[in-house]
């Protein structure tokens, strides 16, 4: 790794106060990512977000964007925790925005599918974590045209004799 003068490394820019040990800290990089997603085209997540007209909303850009971001959402709670939309269909703004586990940003996917049986709702992932069933399982099973409560309640049928 090559440094500059201050310690940092070369081309890291650290005016924002947001570098630790020559390194960003997960916020701001969290704030760079969203910001690449949304503005830069030779992004790979381009597509499924300037493409689909997400953007970032103008408080959040420029000079103080950063810090007028970070006062919205406020330090990352855990390593396990990275910026989600709250509404997928809506921009990063204020309102929209959270910092959320993994598992809660599989339950807010556009393409999820919520299920109810027994009168509970959850999305496939979910149940197919309750109920030991896999998703694919799961989305197969409904495809076949099985009903609900039996694509999610009825046991996987172990292969016999191997």
């Amino acid at each position: 790794m090559t440094l500059n003068k201050s310690g940092n490394r070369r081309g890291l820019n650290v005016k924002h106060g947001e570098a630790v040990d020559g390194a960003w800290t997960p916020e701001y990089r969290a704030w760079m990512g969203m910001k690449a997603r949304c503005f830069t085209p030779t992004n790979p997540k381009y597509p499924r977000y300037a493409g689909r007209g997400i953007t970032v909303c103008s408080e959040w850009l420029g000079e103080d964007g950063y810090a007028r971001f970070l006062a919205h959402t406020g330090r990352r709670p855990s390593p396990l925790h990275s910026i989600d939309r709250i509404d997928n269909d809506r921009n990063y703004e204020p309102g929209n925005v959270r910092w959320a586990t993994r598992q809660e940003q599989a339950q807010n996917k556009s393409d999820n599918r919520w299920l109810t049986v027994n009168g509970r709702t959850l999305c496939i992932s979910d149940w197919g974590r309750e109920t030991g069933i896999g998703d694919s399982t799961i989305r197969a099973r409904l495809s076949m045209g099985w009903s609900v409560e039996d694509a999610v309640m009825r046991p996987l049928r172990r292969k016999v004799g191997r």
